[in-house]
């Protein structure tokens, strides 16, 4: 699927693994910010914003850049979740 240039919104659920009961804000800031990092080395530009403890929204410029993004999120320990497009993925 294809969005290029069109902005688009995706809500990523983020917990710690090792403490998945407990939702806790400053990890899931870190986590969000690592996660931010790793997609700008493979040059997906994006921006995060926390709308709750353990849940981030991920803001990208060019929504085709979103999909790959859903890709990697998914691999990761710390998603449990990914809403993009309407479409719930479940997590690691």
């Amino acid at each position: 699927m294809t969005k290029k240039g069109q902005q688009i919104m995706m809500f990523a659920n983020i917990r710690d693994p090792s403490n998945a009961d407990v939702k806790d804000r400053p990890y899931t800031q870190k986590a969000a910010d690592i996660f931010v990092s790793m997609l700008r080395n493979n040059h997906i530009i994006c921006q995060t914003f926390l709308i709750d403890d353990d849940r981030a929204i991920f803001m990208f410029e060019d929504g085709s850049q979103a999909f790959e993004a859903k890709n990697f999120l998914l691999k990761q320990p710390q998603i449990t979740e990914i809403i993009l497009e309407g479409q719930n993925y479940v997590g690691a």
